[in-house]
Parts: C-alpha cells; structure tokens; sequence
C-alpha cells in the first residue's frame, strides 16, 4: 500500500498544491498520518484492497477515541519544547532558553589512559601516556578545558533571540563552572550570600534586560512514619534458591576472584632479602619494575618483527619508552636486552628461540573466548588431582583452588601464539624481578615464581583455548601431533650463554587437555 500511495501523491503532486492552500501544513499531516495508519494494518493483516477499505471505513464510524496512534498529530513541531545539548544547539536558534544546569561541572571519575594538551610554547599539539607526563600535562588539561568550558557557555548564552533563563545558586562544585568565574570573578569559593550579592549588582547594572527572580521551592511532603510499635515484625525465612548469574570469567577471577580480564602485563614478584641488596644499574636488572613497565615490554614484543635490527627496531623501543613515561636514556639497554631474549634457545637441543619463529607463523596477543558449563571448585580440583604426579605443581595449586561456580564463558589473551616444524606453541612473557643475576632465574627460582602467582593454573587455560581452537581449525588435529606445549619466559633472566636461565617450559599431554576440555564442558550432576 505504502509504496502504491506515495507514488501516487508524488504523481499528483500533491504535497506542492495543498502546501499553497490555506491550513494546507494541516491536511498534509493528516493525510500522511491517515497512510501510515492503513500500511500498518495492511502490514498486520496482509489484506485486500477491499478488506482495507472496509476496514477504514469501519474506522471513520467508530466513536473510540481511546486509540493514541490515531490521535491527531500535530502539523509541525515548531511550537514543542525541545531539549537539547550545548553542543547540539551549535548554529540553531530559539526565541526562549532555558539553561537549568551550567553551575554543573563534571568530574572525571579516574584519568584517561591518554591526555592530550597543546605546548605552551608553541601550541603544539601532545599526548601524554602513563607518568611523569601525566602530571607535567595536568595544569594544562585544566586550563584547556576551562577555556572550552567558557566557549561552550557563550554558545549556550547566545541561542535565545528574546529571553534566556539560568538557574543558578550555591550547588556542587558550582566554583568550578565557567559561568562562575564570569558571575563572580572575586570568589574562590561557593557562598551562598556573596553570590546573591554579585546577582543583585549585576542586575542592578542591566536593569533593561536583566532581572533576578527567586525560586520559592513548594514545601516538602511530610512522610509520617507507620506506626509499628503494635505490630510484632518477623524476618520471613528464606525457601527459595538463588541462581547462579551466567557470567565472563578469567584466571584471575579462578585465582583470586577477580572478575575481568586483561592483558597480564606482570605482577612484580620482588624477593624482599635481593631487593634490600639492589643497587640502581643500567641493565635488564636495574630497568623499572611493575605493571607499567611490564606492559611497555609487552607492547615491544608484539610489535617488533624479531628479526629486525634496523633503525626501525630502535625507534620502535625509543617511542614506546617514551609512551609509558619511561626515560629514553634506556633504549640502548632495552634494545641489546630484547635481543638477548629472542636469541636465548627455548630448547636444550638449541634449535627454537624466538627468532627462529618467521613473522607469518606467529599471532601476537590472542583474545580468546570459549563456552564453560557449571564448573566448580569441587569437578576442577578432582579434574587436576588425577594428574599431580605427571604434573608436580599442580599439587600446590589443587589445594588453593576457590571460586564461585561458573557458568558462561572463559575470556583470556596470551601473548604469543605461534608454530614451529608442525607444533604449535604458547609463550607468555614475565619481566617479574626475581632477582639481579642468572643463578636468581634457575628452574627452583621459577618454580617458586610460577606458583605465587599460580601461573600453571593460566597455562592450563590458555592451552585449553589453543586446544580447542586447533580443534576447529586445523583439520586432523592430533595433540600428541601438534601441540607443543607452553613457555613462560622470565625476560630479566634470558641471555643466549645462560642456557636455559628464565625459561620455564612445560607440556601438557593429550589426557589432561581431554579431562580438562570435559571438566569445562560438561554440566555437573545434581
């Protein structure tokens, strides 16, 4: 119907001719409404011709005027309050404006990951990321956003072509609005009477197109309280049961439950008896410790090609230095240390390093999702159990294990993914101190490290995840065939004449990824 009548009213040119006429706006609305009304009943009924006339024709008779959809609309919304943003209102006009809110001014709830400011000197437009430039950028964020707070007002100020209408008093924060600082330019702080003081004189000033009006608020509800004390009140008992939210859970939320996820960029393991010994050097040892730092790693890792040694690698490390506030005097450092790390052999044959891997057989910080079906504290510890003695370190960590169960979803990322002669490996990267020579990242020190911070838990996962991946992905896959098994290298502890110094490598068999694929999958008996 629909596409009959609008080729019909452009045919007929009626929009044009009835627009000349008087109340023509009026019949213009109706008869559009009126074919919106019958394309929704013939959408409802998929009826005839006929069947939609008889159906209007009944309409036109009928008395009910409860039916909003055919109340009639009006012609233009010209005469309707409309409600919109300052920066919406840009270039628009109104003859009058209300502006209920400018004493509002928003704080921000935590900073942004990236500040960006223009240099005093020459406006030259900057980013900050991560400290000491945040703070240095601070003062200058602020003053920006004053000055953008002051046009954003002028816009506001400038809509009406014949009254605008502020509300305005001592309010939340009001000292930091951009229309404070015009109304009361000698005020530091909010004060209710000092800011009255200010609006009468300036009223009195602008007597001819200013005036102030005070806002007598209506007296408040008075809520009576039940009276209770006739009435013996008793707590109801509680017979129902309280079902378990299907939620996106992560190793964290596993190990400490935490529920996100994000990339694990490192949780400094500081032994406190190496620590008070630590004197400040310019090596891999000396270079800063925490998240921050380990996330400037992490970023180097996945974003160098291993084999490159240009000048592009060095400006590489310089920038992303420099992006997490990390003084530049250390990309020299970080340069000859990264190398040492992707020459280091993986493998007692020395046949694999990380320079080894070609750059199209390797897949940088995989985000991973798969489906998990009432898993419990009880089916994973018994899950885990049956394999201690092929895997030592999952002992410890059986024991600790407590979490809520979970239905939903497994989410993780892992740092490196890649393959090498047909196997296909996991490497994790941890710049966690653990100590300042080669003897502190031995195999007791790392398997000290791992189970702090229940590392083999993760590895488990995220083998799960490459587990199942391969499984929808790499046609006859066979574990025993093509899964390698899992690296955590310990990059503070890595160079190629310590031998295996910062590598902890293990390899999860066929059985266990099984168990574990079933543990997550299946729904546990009631």
């Amino acid at each position: 119907f629909i596409v009959m009548f609008r080729a019909l009213v452009t045919q007929l040119d009626v929009q044009r001719r009835w627009l000349q006429q008087t109340a023509g706006e009026r019949q213009v609305t109706n008869l559009m409404h009126l074919a919106e009304l019958i394309q929704a009943h013939a959408t409802r009924r998929n009826g005839s011709m006929e069947a939609i006339l008889t159906w209007l024709a009944s309409q036109r008779q009928s008395v009910d005027g409860s039916n909003d959809a055919a109340q009639i609309r009006l012609e233009s919304d010209e005469q309707l309050v409309k409600v919109i943003t300052i920066h919406t209102s840009k270039g628009l006009e109104y003859p009058i404006v209300f502006c209920p809110f400018l004493w509002h001014q928003a704080q921000p709830k935590q900073k942004p990951a990236v500040m960006s400011f223009h240099r005093e000197v020459d406006n030259q437009a900057c980013v900050a990321f991560g400290e000491p430039a945040y703070s240095e950028a601070e003062s200058i964020v602020s003053e920006e956003q004053k000055a953008e707070d002051l046009r954003l007002l002028y816009v506001a100020l400038t809509r009406a072509r014949e009254q605008c209408v502020i509300v305005w008093g001592q309010a939340k924060n009001v000292e930091n609005s951009a229309l404070f600082s015009l109304l009361h330019p000698a005020q530091s702080a909010a004060d209710a009477e000092s800011m009255l003081t200010d609006l009468q004189q300036l009223v009195t000033d602008n007597a001819d197109t200013m005036a102030l009006v005070h806002h007598q608020a209506d007296n408040a509800p008075v809520i009576k309280q039940a009276d209770t004390k006739s009435v013996e009140l008793k707590v109801r008992t509680f017979e129902q049961a309280i079902q378990t939210p299907w939620r996106i859970d992560s190793f964290t939320g596993l190990s400490r439950g935490q529920h996100m996820e994000l990339p694990d960029h490192d949780a400094p393991l500081i032994p406190l008896n190496s620590m008070a010994n630590a004197e400040p050097r310019q090596d891999r040892f000396g270079f800063p410790k925490g998240a921050n730092a380990g996330t400037c790693l992490h970023s180097l890792f996945e974003h160098w090609d291993f084999h490159d040694q240009s000048q592009a690698f060095t400006d590489l490390v310089d920038k992303t230095l420099k992006q997490f506030g990390i003084d530049a005097e250390w990309t020299p450092t970080v340069q000859a240390w990264l190398t040492d790390v992707v020459t280091t052999p993986l493998d007692a044959p020395n046949s694999l390093s990380l320079q080894a891997i070609e750059s199209g057989h390797r897949l940088d910080e995989m985000a991973f999702f798969f489906p998990v079906t009432d898993l419990t504290t009880t089916r994973l510890k018994a899950t885990l159990a049956q394999f201690t003695d092929e895997l030592p370190i999952l002992t410890p960590i059986v024991k600790s294990l407590q979490f809520h169960q979970l239905t939903g979803f497994m989410k993780g990322f892992i740092d490196l993914v890649f393959e090498h002669e047909g196997r296909f490996y996991i490497a994790d990267y941890k710049s966690n101190w653990l100590g300042q020579q080669a003897s502190d990242y031995d195999t007791t020190s790392l398997d000290e490290a791992m189970l702090s911070h229940s590392y083999p838990l993760q590895y488990l996962i995220y083998s799960l995840a490459l587990h199942r991946y391969l499984l929808n992905r790499l046609p006859e896959y066979d574990p025993e065939q093509h899964f390698g098994g899992v690296y955590y290298l310990f990059i503070r502890g890595m160079h190629p004449d310590w031998g295996q110094a910062g590598v902890y490598y293990e390899r999860p068999s066929a059985e266990l990824l099984a168990a574990l694929d079933q543990c997550m999958s299946e729904v546990a008996d009631v």
